[in-house]
């Protein structure tokens, strides 16, 4: 049975959403519709020609071949279970908020399923929730397998977790381990996915958390802070990430992670340049086909798709190359 499904308006200016053609992105967008309130749904061939294109005349291989496209982006894990086709849509928790959920009827993939386990590593970018550390090109120590990315699951499955995509994070296996059954600081959650499935109820601390929130995406800040900052000349890095906080205020800055990716740029472009370019990040969030960064290492690994695009706009705006 179709259900209503919001389609959040980033949906039309993602990088990765570009990179699906026409029909896979349309096919895409049914599939939130046909899904259940855990983002799982049926995905034979045949049954998605005819719940979302009943009224055109494309062969099963055309819609095989749209999702392999929608799968190779990491937007949908796809898996069988008695011989039955099924997928689930990774975020489909972020970006839907269910009022009064429906238990699924569906089977769910299996976490022992190394497939599986390598879609939550891609869609986290291999870092790890707790610490912060990129583990992707890291080198595993032998002894300890500490620097291993392994799936942490938000809530225990002793203590009710379950085992879809939004109760599951990266996490190093040392953190792992470390964590073990214990909850996570109240201080960790957010307003995300986590506290949508919980159905957790706000608290006054959550209130609180929220207000502080607005603040900073008001670009308001404490006088405390204000006065810190006054008192202390930034260093580079600290540069940079001062820009960045306007663009994400909830991201980590003390993981190790977004100072390297600072620093990087930093020796290879120089101080300057690199500023600019963070700065004219937050001008062109959201315009047709522009990249998006939200993150310090984010602008280190796009910084290709930045130059295509202000080389491209040159012509228009003044915008100074990087590279």
């Amino acid at each position: 049975m179709a259900r209503k499904r919001m389609i959040d308006p980033e949906f039309w200016s993602d990088e990765k959403i570009a990179n699906l053609s026409p029909h896979a992105r349309l096919l895409f967008i049914g599939m939130w519709n046909f899904a259940d309130d855990t983002g799982i749904i049926k995905s034979r061939p045949e049954y998605l020609k005819s719940a979302i294109f009943g009224y055109d005349d494309f062969e099963n291989k055309e819609i095989l071949a749209w999702i392999r496209e929608i799968e190779s982006q990491n937007f949908i894990f796809s898996y069988i279970i008695n011989g039955q086709h099924f997928s689930i849509i990774l975020n489909f928790l972020k970006h839907q908020v269910i009022n009064k959920p429906t238990p699924s009827k569906l089977p769910k993939p299996s976490i022992q399923n190394r497939k599986y386990q390598n879609s939550i590593f891609l869609r986290d970018n291999y870092v790890c929730h707790i610490c912060g550390e990129y583990l992707k090109d890291n080198t595993v120590l032998q002894n300890t397998l500490e620097n291993m990315p392994s799936v942490d699951h938000i809530i225990p499955r002793s203590k009710g977790g379950n085992d879809l995509p939004n109760n599951l994070k990266t996490a190093c296996l040392k953190c792992n381990k470390s964590r073990g059954n214990k909850e996570l600081p109240e201080s960790y959650y957010t307003p995300t996915e986590e506290v949508n499935e919980c159905s957790r109820p706000k608290r006054k601390e959550d209130k609180i958390n929220e207000d502080k929130e607005k603040r900073r995406e008001d670009n308001i800040c404490d006088a405390s802070v204000a006065d810190k900052k006054a008192d202390r000349v930034l260093s580079p890095v600290e540069q940079i990430m001062d820009i960045f906080y306007k663009i994400n205020p909830t991201l980590n800055w003390g993981n190790k992670t977004t100072r390297k990716a600072c620093q990087e740029m930093i020796n290879k472009f120089g101080l300057e340049p690199t500023l600019k370019m963070a700065e004219q990040i937050i001008s062109i969030q959201g315009q047709p086909f522009a990249p998006v960064a939200t993150t310090p290492y984010q602008m280190k690994e796009k910084l290709a798709n930045f130059k295509v695009y202000f080389d491209s706009k040159k012509n228009k705006t003044k915008i100074i190359e990087i590279v």
